[in-house]
């Protein structure tokens, strides 16, 4: 590594370091407690992926294992957010029903939920479907959806029911080409250049009304049927304009922005009583979730930390959230 990369990594780093609670668990416990005293949700999450043989994927559910028994043990009101990849999706069924289900028992009976996240490159279907068959057996899971999948009242109807949990979230790389593809977008403004593929350093970004109006779409879709709705996102000022939307959203919805977010909206969001959490990164694994998942909404910096720490843009944004 030249003294230049160096350098470049350690500014990329010193960006993120306040958006991850730290590189263990007892600071993602930590994290958890001070959500709790200001009354706060927690939703953890382990960033350690990149799983190609068995062990890796025991290793990671040991981990989420720990994590959920000492969140419940300590009664920090937290819920875990994994990639179902993390726990041998993609070695074979078999590891992920052992994995996922060691990780289950520790939070059956209890009010902490596992949330599946989304995870860019697979298939949507094979998403659903997998989501619908651990729901059976699980009471307490739920499932993420970016905001740009074409969630449509057919598909709700094919793949969901009344009282299943979804978090729908912009807070993904897949959310950006996605809105490339619908089109509405905000072109780039003086001086920034888009690349061949539309998408690079500072190419075109969906404008903030075209956001808001995709989730109150979105939203209203799902509250029709009956579903508990959650969102994710890391614009402080889309969360505010979505809890003031209406009573329903600000009695029915649980809002989450990632750690390090601004004080001053978090403070108006707790003024306005609304259902609060924070998506709470932990561990040491850093560098994808930097450039694909937080950066999402700046692209000047995911474009700089995907050249500076020599990430192959693959996965979700969660290859190594």
């Amino acid at each position: 590594m030249t003294d230049k990369h160096a350098l470049l990594k350690g500014f990329v780093f010193r960006l993120i370091k306040k958006r991850i609670a730290g590189a263990t668990l007892d600071a993602a416990l930590q994290e958890a407690r001070k959500n709790y005293n200001t009354g706060m949700r927690t939703t953890l999450t382990f960033l350690n992926d990149n799983v190609d043989e068995p062990a890796k994927a025991r290793y990671n559910a040991n981990t989420y294992v720990q994590l959920a028994r000492q969140a419940c043990r300590l009664h920090l009101n937290a819920d875990i957010s994994l990639r179902l990849s993390q726990i041998g999706s993609r070695l074979n069924h078999g590891i992920l029903d052992k994995c996922l289900a060691d990780v289950m028992r520790i939070v059956d009976g209890t009010d902490t939920k596992v949330w599946f996240e989304a995870e860019r490159g697979s298939d949507m279907q094979d998403f659903f479907d997998t989501y619908r068959r651990y729901r059976r057996e699980y009471k307490n899971i739920g499932i993420e959806l970016p905001l740009w999948y074409q969630l449509d009242v057919s598909t709700i109807k094919a793949n969901l029911r009344p009282k299943d949990a979804v978090k729908i979230t912009a807070y993904n790389f897949s959310g950006l080409e996605e809105s490339l593809k619908i089109g509405k977008v905000k072109k780039a403004g003086k001086g920034r250049r888009e690349n061949r593929n539309g998408n690079g350093n500072g190419g075109d970004v969906p404008s903030s009304k075209h956001v808001f109006e995709k989730y109150i779409s979105n939203i209203s879709k799902l509250l029709a049927a009956g579903i508990d709705v959650s969102v994710l996102d890391s614009d402080e000022k889309t969360i505010v304009k979505l809890a003031g939307f209406s009573k329903e959203y600000k009695k029915d919805l649980i809002f989450e922005l990632p750690l390090g977010s601004n004080r001053k909206w978090i403070s108006k969001l707790m003024k306005m009583k609304v259902r609060l959490s924070v998506y709470t990164p932990y561990g040491k694994d850093w560098e994808p979730y930097m450039a694909n998942r937080w950066a999402v909404r700046h692209e000047r910096l995911r474009g700089l930390a995907t050249k500076v720490l020599d990430i192959e843009e693959k996965g979700d944004g969660n290859d190594g959230k």
